[in-house]
């Protein structure tokens, strides 16, 4: 048996950017429950929990649909539409892009300018916006940038590509990890505009990533309709769905992740800043920065420390680098190593 989880044990992996508390208490107090229930076959329309979703969002639950995970419903979505032009606000998480070129869909870039303080101009944002595009994607918060778009401003991209008959497709994997998020969110806007889809999950901040559970809302009852009918009907396991359900009321874990969050933040920052390094994005529960030195992540890796090398993100090369932010004695490990690595040049 151990030698089945030893290679999750090797590396201090600072890739990965899920909830450094890990899986909710809730959720491990009640494993063997749960487990015990794995023999039922799963509700396929999630209604228990989408409609406690529907509950913590205050919506309906028929806006609400669940997957197998953000990247189900990302494939649905654009399975569904077949856009024909996209635009992507970049650099963003690369599957967007990855799936709208396997069904075929042209695609334009707005480039955030990380570097130069002010991430996005609205106005040129919505130069970008015409009755020729058919779908548009923003990550909010932006992974890996750490861009927050305003509820404003989102509110006027979205009114916007309504009168051009674009869909927008925003995605909040991260929002939950800000601990004003309630002024952020779009999800309430799903009433009020029915090209919008906004994807949420438990992968990143209540750290579900093996169990699978995401969820889409929109208020357009037809895409979801042709959503349902892409991929397997038992999409979301029967304990990934309890799990879920647990994850959402574990509140001590809610706010005991915005406590660590608020002193690692602090503690990793002021740390970085003596380092020959510059910071760009520190929001949600990663952290962005750029380095000259060459084979920055290589030569961490055998110090057995992680990073995620950014080139494959569009815009960006691998001198910059995106770390999660972990438990204290885990980010007291990863500024070590710089320490180590930068005191060798």
């Amino acid at each position: 048996m151990s030698s089945t989880f030893k290679k999750y044990n090797d590396i201090n992996d600072f890739s990965i950017n899920t909830n450094p508390l890990g899986v909710p208490k809730a959720v491990l107090d009640n494993a063997e429950k749960i487990i015990k229930l794995g023999h039922y076959y799963p509700d396929p329309t999630c209604w228990a929990l989408r409609k406690e979703l529907a509950k913590q969002y205050q919506l309906n639950s028929e806006n609400i649909m669940c997957g197998n995970g953000t990247n189900d419903l990302i494939y649905r979505i654009i399975t569904a539409l077949n856009p024909r032009k996209s635009l992507i606000v970049t650099p963003t998480y690369e599957e967007y892009e990855k799936l709208l070129l396997m069904h075929g869909s042209k695609i334009d870039h707005y480039h955030l300018n990380i570097n130069q303080g002010n991430d996005y101009n609205l106005d040129k944002v919505i130069e970008k916006i015409n009755s020729d595009l058919d779908i548009m994607v923003i990550c909010n918060p932006n992974n890996p940038t750490g861009t927050i778009f305003s509820i404003l401003d989102l509110g006027k991209i979205i009114s916007y590509c309504q009168k051009h008959h674009v869909y927008v497709v925003i995605d909040e994997s991260f929002i939950a990890f800000l601990n004003n998020w309630q002024q952020i969110t779009v999800k309430g806007m799903v009433n009020h505009f029915d090209n919008l889809i906004v994807i949420d999950g438990f992968t990143k901040f209540f750290a579900l990533a093996g169990f699978r559970v995401g969820f889409a809302m929109s208020s357009n009852q037809h895409l979801f309709n042709k959503m349902s009918t892409i991929g397997p009907e038992y999409n979301v396991a029967t304990v990934s769905q309890i799990a879920a359900r647990l994850a959402l009321h574990d509140n001590d874990y809610i706010e005991n992740t915005y406590h660590i969050l608020k002193e690692e933040q602090q503690f990793l920052k002021s740390q970085m800043k003596k380092l020959p390094i510059r910071l760009i994005g520190l929001s949600a529960n990663f952290i962005l920065f750029y380095s000259e030195k060459e084979n920055l992540r290589e030569n961490l890796l055998k110090l057995k420390i992680k990073t995620r090398d950014c080139s494959q993100f569009v815009g960006l090369n691998n001198h910059y680098h995106r770390v999660a932010i972990k438990t204290h004695k885990d980010n007291e490990k990863l500024i070590l190593a710089l320490k180590q690595v930068f005191s060798n040049q």
